[in-house]
């Protein structure tokens, strides 16, 4: 889930230090009109010093990676994509928490109400819920012009969560004794199973995986500090314990088991990949990518990864990440053992173009783009205003486009293909 306001794209070093106190919400430029552009569209990046390779982040290892870019980038590149964007109605939100989408793009859930405190955004104790604190399920219609049609509303207050599997959304509840319990709220009754809800424990940040498994962070009710689980379809688990720090924010990716997780240790921050199918696999596959160094917190990691929405069946089959970094304040694309790219700078979220690996979606303050994730000259607007891509498993509407407004959501319906 990306947060988001009414601030406009955080872009220079004074205003950067708000987002250690407004997390992703501070990011996203709320357009009051979008423009869509359809057909054809060709847009050629101006050979001047925006051409110039990204600065290389503090405490990252993609300096390597912006040398190889710029090697490789010589000359303006023209690129053509065909788009087709139709509309899918509006939805409200609370204007913090953007919508999650069912995997097939045909739901969309939703916080509405009082926006939750950031006490129950970060799973720490003492958090509640407003009794008008709840989460929509509303369908999009299946013919374009047509409004999204409320079909739900989730049983009991509620933060909504971070995924979603074709049979409901993810969501999460702070206990009045201090537990936090993991719940799945069905996509058409807005009933919640609560598949979480160990005794004295506090259970957050949750992603599934594939074969039915879970991802999440777990400590004990007034615990200092969040172990990694993974539980599996049969009620197994496996975990890793906090080594030193915590672990936060578990991501699932691709079909294959790849799991990328934060470990913050003394403000110390970074992602670390390893395969999800047991602990052994997870202690002896490791990649490790620091973000940051000394003074990250629990609100910081949640804007690391608050982009990156997991759903199963995945809309993308590539295992890798898109983390909003913390120093550079842009999009990185993570997908070891390659070396990790940062995207343009002031990029907030992006989504893979499953059509061609290469490409991704990339959404910045005022439009959207498919560019080349290595080669960043190549490249091509696809849209107009502020707009989040949500891929899906529909091969009709393969990506989903959600556009903030005041208190509401317009939410597109988007193809792209590349031109011969």
């Amino acid at each position: 889930m990306i947060p988001a306001s009414n601030a406009t794209l955080i872009q220079t070093a004074e205003r950067r230090s708000s987002l250690r106190r407004s997390s992703l919400a501070l990011t996203l430029t709320m357009a009051g009109g979008i423009t869509l552009l359809t057909g054809c569209v060709t847009t050629v990046e101006a050979p001047a010093a925006a051409n110039r390779p990204a600065d290389a982040l503090r405490n990252s290892d993609l300096d390597a990676l912006h040398r190889a870019r710029a090697a490789g980038a010589a000359g303006a590149v023209t690129e053509r994509v065909l788009t087709g964007v139709v509309p899918l109605g509006e939805i409200p939100y609370d204007e913090m928490t953007l919508p999650v989408a069912s995997p097939d793009g045909a739901y969309l859930a939703t916080q509405i109400g009082p926006a939750p405190a950031w006490d129950a955004l970060l799973a720490s104790d003492g958090a509640t819920l407003e009794p008008a604190t709840l989460v929509e399920i509303h369908r999009l219609p299946i013919t374009p012009g047509e409004p999204a049609t409320k079909v739900a509303t989730v049983s009991e207050p509620v933060v909504l969560g971070r995924g979603a599997t074709a049979t409901g959304v993810y969501v999460e509840s702070p206990r009045p004794n201090g537990e936090r319990w993991i719940g799945l709220a069905d996509w058409t009754t807005g009933s919640i199973d609560w598949l979480v809800s160990d005794a004295g424990m506090v259970n957050a940040f949750a992603t599934p995986g594939p074969d039915g498994r879970i991802a999440f962070v777990r400590r004990p009710v007034r615990g200092p500090a969040f172990e990694l689980v993974v539980r599996e379809a049969t009620g197994a688990e496996w975990s890793l314990p906090a080594d030193d720090g915590e672990w936060l924010m578990p991501t699932w990716a691709g079909d294959e088991g790849r799991l990328y997780v934060l470990h913050n240790a003394g403000g110390a921050l970074s992602a670390v990949c390893m395969t999800g199918t047991s602990a052994e696999a997870a202690a002896t596959t490791r990649s490790t990518l620091q973000l940051a160094g000394g003074k990250a917190d629990r609100g910081i990691a949640y804007q690391t990864l608050a982009s990156h929405v997991v759903t199963s069946p995945s809309g993308s089959p590539w295992p890798r990440v898109y983390l909003f970094h913390p120093v550079s304040f842009r999009t990185v694309v993570w997908e070891p053992p390659a070396a990790p790219v940062a995207l343009d700078r002031g990029s907030v979220a992006a989504a893979s173009d499953d059509a061609d690996p290469g490409y991704v979606l990339m959404t910045l303050g005022d439009e959207l783009v498919r560019r080349h994730i290595l080669q960043s000259r190549r490249r091509a607007a696809v849209a107009t205003g502020t707009l989040v891509p949500r891929a899906t498993t529909s091969a009709e509407r393969p990506y989903v486009l959600l556009a903030p407004g005041d208190g509401v959501i317009s939410v597109r319906g988007l193809t792209v293909m590349a031109a011969d």
